[in-house]
């Protein structure tokens, strides 16, 4: 399976929103990603370095709380998991996380 990542919006007030994404697996089928998530600065300084364009992992701290949609009767079970994601890669306004299921 593809690893799930999003783009990253900025918002009015600084913070920055995590936008979904779409995505096949191996064997063709098509998941839908809602990332539900808030990307917030470390700090004042580094939150004034998004108006500069200076993203970076070391700026901000995000985590998620996904959700996995699809048609397929094959991954349908996917809806059915509570989901918690936290960053691991920001890089051109594209976000990778480590994903956790919740039980």
């Amino acid at each position: 399976m593809m690893q799930p990542g999003g783009r990253l919006i900025p918002q009015p007030d600084g913070l920055l929103k995590l936008d979904g994404d779409s995505f096949k697996t191996e064997d063709g089928e098509l998941l839908l990603w809602e990332a539900n998530g808030i990307a917030v600065p470390r700090s004042k300084e580094k939150a004034d370095r998004l108006q500069r364009r200076t993203l970076g992992l070391k700026n901000y701290f995000l985590f998620e709380t996904p959700r996995i949609t699809t048609a397929s009767k094959k991954y349908d079970w996917l809806s059915q998991l509570q989901l918690v994601g936290k960053m691991t890669t920001l890089e051109n306004s594209h976000v990778g996380f480590d994903i956790f299921a919740v039980q």
